[in-house]
C-alpha cells in the first residue's frame, strides 16, 4: 500500500502541474460550460483528456503495483515452505548406505541412532555403534582380501587359529579418548595415535597409558610437519573426527588432509565426520541445540582460540575421489543427544569466558549461559537431531 500511494501521489503532482499550465495558457478559448461529449476547443479536450487519465491511471497503477507485490508474497512464501521442507527431510536426502565397486552392501545399523557421549554398549569390546559399523566393515574387508590370497594360493596370515583378524599396523590419525580406547581393544601388530595437542597427549598417556603394547606409540605432531610418520604405511588409517578439529591446529589445510595421509595407507582409510549444523531448523528443541552450538563456538572464539568445522559429507567423498582415493562404502547415523552431552558444551562455553578481555562482556555472558543452563530443562533428553557418517576408501 505505501507503495501504491507513492505512486498515486506522484501522478497527482504530474496531473494538476498539467491542468495548471492547461489553464495558463493565454488563447481566446475558454473553459465555461465545458460539454464532455462535444468539446468546443483544444483546451476543453486536452482537460477532458487530463481527467480521464486522473481516472483511468490510478486503476492501471494499483493493479499493477498490486500484482508485483502479489508475487512477492508468493516467493517470499514459496522460500519460507522450501526451508522447512529441506530442514525437516535433510537426514532423508543424505545417502543411508552405499557400497562401490562391491557384490556387498552393509545396510543393517545404517542410520542407527547413537548417544553422543552415553554411547551404549552393543557388544562387550564396542565403545558406539560407528566403530562397530567400522569393525564389521574391517573385517569383510579382511575376508575378501583372504578369499583373494586363497584363490591366488597365496599364504593368509591375517587371522589367527581362533578366527580372530589381524588389523596389522593401525593409525589414528587425530586421535581422542574415544577412538584410541576403541582401537587398544582391536586386534593388531601395531598403533600410532597423533595428537597436536601436548595437553591431550599427556591426557591420553595418563589415561591409556598402561594398556599400550610394546609396538604402540603416542606421536605429538601436526600434520603439516612433512616429516611426520615419513615413510611409514598402516593397513588401517582412521581420521576420526580429524577433517573438523584440524580447524583448531591447522587452519586451511582441510583440502590437503587427504592428500598428506595418502601416502601413509597401505589398505583402508575410515572417515568419520559430523554433519553441519542447518543455521535454522523447524524443530524447536532442534533449534536449541544449535544455540548451545553457537554458545559454546562463539565463547571460544571471543577468548581468542579457534572452534572445530565441521564438513559435510559430499565435501569428503569429493576431496577423497580428488585425492585419488576410491569410495567403498559411505554410512550415515543419526546423532541422539543428550542432556549430558550438552551440559559438557555448556562447561566448555563457561571455561572461556574468563578469558574474555572486556569485563562487561564477561559478566553478560555469565547471565546468558545461566538462562540457557535453566532452559535445557525445559525439554526432553535425549534428542535425534543432525548426522553423523563414516565413508571407507582405499587407493585407487
Amino acid at each position: 500500500m505505501y507503495y501504491f500511494m507513492k505512486y498515486i501521489i506522484f501522478y497527482l503532482f504530474l496531473l494538476f502541474t498539467n491542468l495548471f499550465f492547461i489553464l495558463c495558457e493565454d488563447d481566446e478559448s475558454t473553459v465555461e460550460n465545458v460539454n464532455i461529449l462535444n468539446p468546443s476547443n483544444n483546451k476543453q479536450k486536452r482537460m477532458i483528456m487530463s481527467l480521464f487519465i486522473a481516472f483511468l491511471a490510478p486503476v492501471i497503477i494499483f493493479g499493477v503495483v498490486y500484482k508485483i507485490n502479489k508475487n512477492k508474497v508468493k516467493n517470499m512464501n514459496n522460500a519460507v515452505e522450501n526451508n522447512k521442507n529441506i530442514n525437516n527431510h535433510k537426514s532423508d536426502n543424505i545417502p543411508k548406505s552405499k557400497t562401490f565397486g562391491s557384490s556387498k552392501e552393509v545396510v543393517d545399523i545404517c542410520r542407527t541412532k547413537w548417544q553422543k557421549n552415553m554411547m551404549a554398549k552393543v557388544a562387550e569390546n564396542s565403545c558406539c555403534l560407528l566403530y562397530d559399523y567400522i569393525s564389521k566393515l574391517h573385517n569383510e574387508y579382511i575376508e575378501s582380501k583372504k578369499d583373494e590370497r586363497n584363490n591366488n594360493n597365496v599364504d593368509d596370515e591375517s587371522s589367527d587359529d581362533s578366527g580372530i583378524k589381524d588389523w596389522g599396523s593401525i593409525l589414528d590419525a587425530g586421535t581422542g579418548n574415544h577412538s584410541i580406547d576403541w582401537l587398544l581393544k582391536c586386534p593388531r601388530q601395531s598403533l600410532a595415535a597423533i595428537t597436536g595437542d601436548k595437553k591431550y597427549n599427556d591426557v591420553i598417556l595418563k589415561n591409556f597409558g598402561d594398556r599400550l603394547q610394546e609396538t604402540d606409540e603416542l606421536v605429538l605432531g601436526n600434520w603439516l610437519d612433512k616429516d611426520l610418520l615419513k615413510g611409514r604405511q598402516f593397513d588401517f588409517v582412521i581420521a576420526d573426527y580429524l577433517l573438523g578439529a584440524i580447524e583448531a591446529y591447522s587452519p586451511y589445510f582441510q583440502d590437503l588432509l587427504f592428500d598428506r595421509l595418502y601416502p601413509h595407507v597401505k589398505e583402508r582409510l575410515y572417515v568419520v565426520g559430523l554433519e553441519p549444523f542447518p543455521d535454522h531448523t523447524s524443530s524447536k528443541q532442534g533449534q536449541f541445540i544449535i544455540q548451545i552450538a553457537k554458545l559454546r563456538d562463539s565463547c571460544i572464539m571471543l577468548a581468542g582460540d579457534r572452534c572445530n568445522r565441521e564438513y559435510p559429507l559430499e565435501y569428503v567423498t569429493r576431496q577423497l575421489k580428488r585425492s585419488n582415493f576410491k569410495i567403498d562404502a559411505v554410512a550415515c547415523f543419526e546423532s541422539n543427544y543428550s542432556k549430558e552431552y550438552l551440559l559438557k558444551q555448556i562447561q566448555v562455553a563457561e571455561s572461556k569466558v574468563k578469558k574474555f578481555a572486556h569485563v562487561g562482556l564477561q559478566i553478560e555472558m555469565v547471565e546468558y549461559i545461566s538462562a540457557v543452563k535453566h532452559q535445557i530443562n525445559q525439554y526432553k533428553w535425549p534428542f535425534g537431531f543432525g548426522n553423523d557418517y563414516v565413508v571407507a576408501a582405499s587407493k585407487v
